[in-house]
Parts: structure tokens; sequence; C-alpha cells
């Protein structure tokens, strides 16, 4: 079992979050804590940088939905940058761009929460 590292940072009124490693059953659970705990907190602006994460599974999947339809309920936005590889293909095939946009940088990630609601799409 691979381990998983979760570091935020603060861009704008933008939280940021990385994940680095294999976001499966074993994970989940603790990305889903820090996600929650963020949005109890009062974060409404939130960016998922996948850049270095390289697995996920339908557990990982479900909590990002989780967090997005939470933020959704209080007018917040949630975008995803840097995916990449195998990562990219799974989230395209489940659609999960249609759910939470998905930008290339994680500046344009922090642009698509600033000016974009969760559904809106160009």
């Amino acid at each position: 079992m691979g381990t998983i590292q979760i570091t935020k940072e603060r861009k704008e009124q933008v939280l940021v979050f990385s994940i680095k490693g294999r976001l499966d059953a074993a994970s989940s659970p603790i990305v889903e804590e820090s996600l929650m705990d963020w949005i109890e907190k009062g974060e409404n602006r939130i960016v998922g940088n996948l850049s270095e994460l390289e697995y996920i599974s339908s557990s990982g999947i479900r909590i990002l939905l989780q967090a997005a339809k939470h933020l959704q309920k209080t007018q917040g936005k949630m975008a995803l940058c840097g995916v990449r590889g195998h990562v990219k293909e799974l989230l395209q095939l489940v659609e999960l761009p249609r759910v939470i946009p998905a930008a290339e940088t994680e500046e344009e990630g922090v642009i698509l929460v600033m000016v974009r609601g969760p559904r809106e799409h160009p």
C-alpha cells in the first residue's frame, strides 16, 4: 500500500490542495476528512491540484463529487487542475469534468473558481 500526502496553500481567496500518491479505498478517508473539514470551516472556493496523483479509485472519485456537492449547496466552487495520464482518462470516462471543471494549470483553476460556478462551462 502506498502513502498519500495532502498539502494546502492559499492563493488569493482560494484554498488549493495537492494530493501526491494514490487516492484509493485506503487513503480516501484521509482526503475526505480534510476536504469536509475545510468546507465546514467556511472554505467555499477550492482547487485540487492532482498533478502528482498516481492513481484514483471509485472511492476517490466519490469524495471529490461529495465535496463538490457540499460546495454547491453554499454557492461554493471547486475545480481540479494538473490531471494527467490514467487519472485524466478515468475522470473523463466517468465525465467528472461535467460536475467539477478541470484546468491545465493551478493558476487557471484559481481563475475558474473565482469567476465561474461549478456547473458553468465555456
